[in-house]
């Protein structure tokens, strides 16, 4: 502490003496000196100067005359040379004549030079006519030279006095140059002389005047100083006592100092020398640990070798550094200081030692990492949520934005902002909304508006909301907001929207979107009287598409079919996709019902064209319904119904037709909705059953199976065939239901019939959709696992066309029925598009012929054709039944063809439960003994058909 007091002290004597000696540097005196010095000086430059010019015009008028010596003597050269030609022509004569004239020359130039210098210098030539006279004479002379010089015989007298008589008129003018020129150099001597001898004059009566303004002053100067040195004596005084005053304050201000200030002493190597009592409780050492050590002794660690390097260019520079640093206690815990070092310079102003003040900040230090750590968090937050917040304060302007809502508007972060370029960022069409908002909320509306902005050139949707905060005369002071990017959201928005008005596949509009239309479109003819119309478009056998080729294919379809519908209607025209493979088509306005039907005909004649598959061209055709508005249907619903009955209707007529929805057609309409209703009924109060046909093993012409079929025994119409009701059931969704309780219905039996002693498998035909869904597989393995015994007793059917849709997953869904205990027959065979080495590929074990071929057996063709595919099927492992048996020339025929098993009419027709049982009963009764109980034995009988 001592060490920090002598400094403190030494600044506050320091402070005293400059007090003190500002008492002096106030004193007024006069200080004529520096003036007359200065006076003095320009004196003595000017006379140097003076005399320099002169002299130079001295030397000039000496070198005039000199110079014109020189041509006087050329001049007589010239002579000589002349007198020397004129007895021998020799060229040494010559050249020594050539050599006198060149050096003229160059030395005339000399001369005219220095002249017109001379001239200048004096303001003018003082002898233009001699000067004029002196450089005609030297040209005649020249010309004589050259004469002489161009003469190659040895001169004549005549000539040489020429030369002689031009020489010497030059010398005579020349040396009256030389006299001129004489007497003007011993003027400006005389000139020189008197304008001396009177600037000496001037100078001694300046020299005397000067001295006695110097000695004047200093003698008040010394009077002066006699006068004050009494008061300076008090001042004297009064600084000391206000030094004590200041050195007081200083050690008050020490010791507040030290209650906050963590302060050092260091020298110039770095080693401590001194420190208050604060630095050793915030370090926890001792004062004794610390003095003669280096500060590293509480380095934590935490700052690199570059940041220390710094502070110790700084310093030792002789400025002052500042910064935060972090420190660690003797017991490991870290601290933050604010820190200032500060040099202290010696007397020839070198650092002898460096004065560190530190304040802990170690709170402040934390709680600010706590809030940038906050901050970060927030902005993370606030960049997942793309939402963004601000503040302003309305009486300075200041906008402040969070990071986020730099990033939705595509601003860098930190960018200045005013209200006139925010205003700028939003969409021109929406900027008078915007600030009309603002001013509304300004004035204590809600401000929460959805708006568009442009960023980049790109457009973005943000949902804005603010709060205000207002004085008590409702001046609003500041508001603090959110911004949102929800471009995304409205995107998602767009799409529901669209997806909710459109087709997916077809990208015509759905359902729904008709409908509206169709409503406008009712409302518009009902105000205008006029005629509308809807055309219901189904495409005709699209389900085989479906079933044998895939939904690939039947995507293909539909979408081509949108495409030729397009082409087809009328500019206006709304084209809409119902579901599955129906359309609808609205004209607004039709002037009468031949021009819907020429729309009509129009798309028929489209779609009829070949639609092109990855596998094979197709020829679909379509079934169109006519409706025709307000005069067949008012309403959106009737308008659809009619047209849909009319549809039905068109197929019904044999598909590729067109037909105008009528009365008797709604008839059809309403039995067919009223069928879907009862067999609905049908199921809960078990009106449907089964029935069974026997199928014969045609060589021992025993029955080992039998097929199971449906019937409805509906309470008004009677016992009903499924092509009366299974379209119903298709159409209206109820096949699911029904298959389900067939297959368990059959899976029954079977238990039942085994245990009472007859070991028939039951065959059932399950359709496309149930062998497609995943659900429906499912529930089938688990039925058939429930009595595993049971599963090999079953047999199921599967349509031809069924296994070519998706080969996929129809096959793996055939592969594990199989794998449950099931076996599968191929239904149908022949109807469909495969080929018949597909069959390779299906885990079947039998085949059934369609009875198409069967009945067809008359023609050798398809003899061939049935012998072929039992040959076939027989090569792959299969069994084949032959369905459709109705004659005894088919089944000799079947027989020679080696097919395995009849069914048909010749045999029985298909009888319900207790009827099968006694006809199987009888027929095991006449069997022979040999023969198994199980089975029964049956002859056809000699008629067409059987009971």
């Amino acid at each position: 502490m001592d060490a920090l007091a002598r400094v403190e002290c030494r600044g506050a004597a320091g402070g005293a003496r400059a007090i003190s000696g500002s008492a002096f540097v106030d004193i007024p005196a006069p200080r004529p000196g520096p003036a007359l010095l200065a006076f003095f000086v320009v004196v003595g430059l000017a006379t140097t100067f003076l005399w320099s010019h002169e002299r130079q015009k001295i030397e000039g008028y000496t070198e005039l005359i000199n110079l014109s010596g020189r041509q006087r003597m050329f001049t007589q050269k010239i002579g000589r040379y002349a007198a020397l030609l004129e007895h021998k022509r020799e060229q040494r004569y010559a050249d020594g004549l050539r050599e006198v004239k060149s050096l003229m020359i160059s030395e005339a130039q000399r001369l005219e030079d220095r002249i017109s210098a001379l001239s200048t210098m004096d303001g003018g030539n003082r002898e233009p006519r001699l000067l004029s006279r002196m450089a005609e004479l030297r040209s005649a002379l020249w010309q004589q030279v050259d004469r002489v010089l161009q003469s190659v015989d040895p001169l004549s007298g005549a000539r040489v006095a020429e030369v002689q008589r031009a020489s010497d008129a030059f010398a005579d003018a020349m040396e009256r140059v030389v006299s001129a020129f004489g007497r003007s150099a011993n003027e400006r001597v005389l000139q020189t002389t008197e304008r001396i001898t009177s600037f000496g004059i001037a100078l001694i009566f300046i020299l005397v005047t000067g001295t006695l303004s110097i000695v004047l002053p200093i003698a008040w100067v010394v009077r002066h100083q006699h006068r004050i040195l009494d008061r300076h004596a008090r001042m004297l005084d009064e600084a000391r006592a206000e030094a004590q005053k200041t050195l007081n304050e200083l050690a008050a201000y020490q010791a507040a100092l030290s209650q906050k200030a963590i302060i050092s002493v260091t020298d110039r190597a770095g080693r401590i020398e001194a420190v208050n009592d604060l630095f050793c409780r915030i370090s926890k050492y001792e004062r004794e640990e610390l003095i003669g050590r280096n500060h590293r002794i509480v380095n934590s660690g935490d700052h690199s070798p570059e940041f220390f390097a710094d502070m110790w260019r700084t310093i030792e520079r002789g400025e002052l550094w500042t910064n935060d640093i972090c420190n660690r206690a003797k017991d490991g815990t870290k601290y933050w200081v604010d820190t200032t070092i500060v040099p202290i310079l010696d007397k020839g102003g070198q650092i002898r030692q460096f004065l560190s003040v530190r304040y802990d900040i170690t709170a402040r230090k934390y709680e600010r990492e706590a809030l940038k750590e906050s901050e970060a968090h927030l902005n993370r937050a606030q960049a997942v949520a793309k939402v963004g917040s601000w503040s302003i304060d309305l009486a300075s302007r200041e906008l402040r934005w969070s990071n986020e809502t730099y990033r939705i508007f595509g601003m860098p972060a930190g960018t200045p902002l005013t209200y006139a370029m925010l205003l700028e960022t939003v969409h021109e069409d929406d900027r008078t909304f915007v600030d009309a908002a603002w001013r509304s909320a300004l004035k204590g509306k809600d401000y929460s508006i959805e708006h568009r902005i442009v960023v980049d050139g790109a457009i973005r949707h943000v949902h804005e909301r603010a709060d205000f905060e207002f004085d008590g005369a409702g001046r609003a002071l500041r508001a603090v907001g959110t911004v949102q990017d929800i471009t995304e959201r409205k995107s998602t928005e767009a799409k529901l929207m669209w997806q909710a008005q459109y087709d997916i596949l077809t990208e015509l509009p759905n359902r729904r979107l008709f409908q509206d239309r169709l409503e406008t479109a009712l409302e518009g003819r009902r105000r205008d009287g006029r005629s509308g119309a809807i055309l219901m478009i189904d495409l005709d056998h699209f389900k085989d598409v479906n079933d044998s080729l895939g939904h690939k294919a039947g995507d293909d379809v539909l979408i081509a079919t949108a495409e030729r519908l397009r082409a087809s209607v009328r500019e206006g025209d709304t084209i809409a996709r119902f579901g599955g493979d129906e359309f609808l088509v609205l004209l607004d306005i039709v002037e009468s019902a031949d021009e819907a039907s020429r729309i009509a005909a129009r798309i028929q004649g489209a779609l009829a064209r070949p639609f092109e598959t990855e596998q094979r061209d197709l020829h679909l055709g379509s079934s169109i319904g006519i409706c025709v508005f307000p005069s067949d249907g008012a309403t959106v619903d009737e308008v659809l119904i009619f047209a849909d009955a009319a549809m039905y209707a068109a197929k019904h007529a044999g598909r590729k037709s067109v037909c105008f929805y009528t009365p008797s057609i709604n008839e059809e309409l309403r039995d067919r909705i009223s069928l879907a209703e009862e067999l609905h009924a049908a199921l809960e109060k078990g009106q449907l059953c089964l029935v069974f046909q026997p199928i014969v093993d045609i060589a021992s012409r025993r029955i080992e199976k039998c097929e199971a079929l449906i019937r409805w025994r509906h309470p008004t119409k009677g016992l009903l065939l499924p092509g009366q009701f299974i379209p119903v059931a298709e159409a209206y969704g109820l096949m699911p239901e029904i298959e389900s309780w067939v297959i368990e219905e059959v899976v029954r039996r079977y238990d039942e019939w085994r245990r009472d002693g007859l070991d028939l498998q039951i065959s059932v035909n399950i359709s496309a959709k149930y062998l497609r869904s995943e659900s429906k597989v499912t529930e089938l393995r688990h039925t058939l696992g429930r009595r595993p015994a049971d599963a090999k007793g079953i047999i199921l059917e599967i349509t031809e066309t069924h296994l070519m849709r998706d080969e996929g997953t129809q096959l793996d869904h055939v592969a594990r029925l199989v794998e449950a205990g099931a076996e599968i027959a191929i239904d149908d065979f022949g109807t469909g598009y495969s080929s018949l080495s597909y069959l390779t590929r299906i885990p079947a074990k039998y085949l059934k012929i369609d009875r198409s071929f069967v009945a067809g057996l008359r023609s050798t063709l398809q003899q061939r054709l049935v012998k072929s595919v039992i040959g076939i099927a027989h090569d792959v492992g299969m069994r084949v039944v032959a369905e459709g048996v109705e004659s005894h020339e088919q089944l000799a025929l079947l027989a020679e063809y080696e097919c395995d098993f009849v069914q048909g009419y010749l045999f029985s027709r298909p009888l319900d439960e207790g009827d099968f049982r006694r006809y199987i009963r009888s027929h095991m009764e006449q069997a022979p003994s040999s023969e198994q109980p199980s089975h029964a034995q049956v002859t056809p009988p000699d008629r067409r058909r059987a009971g």
